[in-house]
């Protein structure tokens, strides 16, 4: 594989050598581009936990009190 690409990128046709290597650095390029977003994924995945808890569940309360005791779901005051 490395030989043939040596080859056309070494070749007569600078047409087909320059083509070839565009499509080469755009296909590395896009694949970079989508690393931040896979990488952003995995954290939420590994540091996130969903529950679910339906209403007519006897726990249901106790988890509602839990999270209306929450600072981080009361409203702030607007300055």
């Amino acid at each position: 594989m490395i030989e043939f690409l040596k080859h056309v990128l070494g070749g007569q046709n600078q047409f087909a050598s320059g083509g070839l290597l565009l499509m080469a650095i755009g296909a590395v390029g896009a694949y970079l581009r989508s690393i931040p977003e896979k990488l952003w994924s995995w954290i939420v995945d590994q540091t996130t936990m969903m529950i679910t808890v339906k209403d007519d569940d006897a726990v249901f309360v106790w988890v509602k009190e839990w999270f209306l005791d929450q600072k981080f779901l009361k409203a702030r005051p607007a300055d």
